[in-house]
């Protein structure tokens, strides 16, 4: 074989990766020495809870109380990126999340954010799938039903576009 026939094989395996990425991403976020899962609680008072992979989040920062009605967007390096008020208007921090490319980042307005690790087990399905906009599935998490979003809903959403 050739070099084009190992390049194009290694290109047929990466559409393979790239097919089931949400999968090997969800299993290389569990660490291999500890089996515990790094995950970032968005809170939003007075509402549902979304918890995340702690390795999209790739900035906190508060807000200004002034301005929290106002955010649309937020400045991250070179992009303004779009966001999203999971609280409505009574938010305290920003979280600046990964996206499938640099141009389909979000920040989402909560109330706080919280980091915990954890296991798998820790995190049964709940017994009621709650009704909300860009909910993949529902979890059970220390006695209350928080939300696993679906973020690439929430980023064709705010975009306007599929990744």
């Amino acid at each position: 074989r050739g070099l084009g026939d190992v390049y194009k094989r290694q290109g047929e395996q990466l559409m393979k990766v790239n097919q089931s990425a949400e999968m090997l991403t969800t299993l290389s976020l569990i660490g291999s020495s500890t089996g515990t899962l790094k995950v970032t609680e968005l809170i939003n008072e007075g509402g549902l809870h979304w918890l995340i992979p702690s390795s999209i989040v790739l900035l906190v920062s508060s807000l200004e109380s002034s301005s929290v009605d106002k955010v649309a967007y937020q400045d991250y390096q070179d992009y303004q990126l779009k966001a999203y008020d999971l609280t409505q208007g009574s938010a305290g921090k920003s979280v600046v999340l990964e996206g499938t490319d640099p141009k389909r980042r979000m920040a989402i307005l909560v109330t706080d954010a919280k980091e915990y690790s954890i296991r798998i087990s820790q995190l049964p399905d709940a017994a009621e799938q709650p009704e909300a906009p860009f909910i993949k599935e529902a979890v059970s998490f220390e006695g209350r039903t928080i939300v696993v979003p679906d973020i690439n809903a929430l980023a064709d959403h705010l975009y306007g576009t599929t990744s």
